[in-house]
């Protein structure tokens, strides 16, 4: 084999080798890493509307309906988003174990109760929904950042 031949057949080799790891590689990010980034995206939307909704379903019934019927429908969308996302993760249960992800139950627990809160915004007990806004960040593990406002707004109150 003569010295050109060679240089052809190694280069011909790397550029061959470099498309299957660039393939592999996208492969892994739009089937692994981008569903795992979009469930967290849900999380923390979820986040979100709990916070900027908390002042229509801790006082339920109190708001104007169409504020009411808006908060109902962002708790609806956010729970059926994060079931669905969780859904679209491939090997879920290898990534809960590593704590990439939440577990099932979580996810499950957090989208019921999210699905609970939004029924109960126009008519419920304020009490009951600040529990299951907590449940929910709990589940989701949102209480550290979450503890730490309200004991700084609770200090600022005092």
């Amino acid at each position: 084999m003569s010295d050109l031949e060679r240089i052809l057949l190694t280069s011909g080799l790397t550029v061959i080798g470099g498309v299957i790891v660039l393939v592999i590689g996208q492969i892994i990010i739009r089937f692994i890493v981008d569903p795992i980034i979009l469930l967290r995206i849900s999380i923390g939307e979820i986040a979100h509307v709990l916070d900027y909704h908390e002042n229509i379903y801790e006082n339920p019934g109190i708001a104007r309906n169409d504020l009411q019927d808006r908060a109902s429908d962002a708790l609806r969308e956010k729970a059926c988003l994060l079931e669905s996302r969780s859904r679209a993760v491939p090997l879920y249960g290898l990534f809960e174990r590593l704590g990439a992800v939440p577990a099932r139950k979580e996810i499950a627990g957090a989208s019921g109760g999210l699905i609970r809160l939004s029924n109960s915004v126009h008519r419920g007990n304020f009490i009951e929904n600040h529990d299951k806004s907590d449940e929910i960040r709990s589940l989701l593990k949102l209480n550290s950042i979450e503890k730490a406002k309200r004991n700084k707004n609770k200090k600022q109150c005092v």
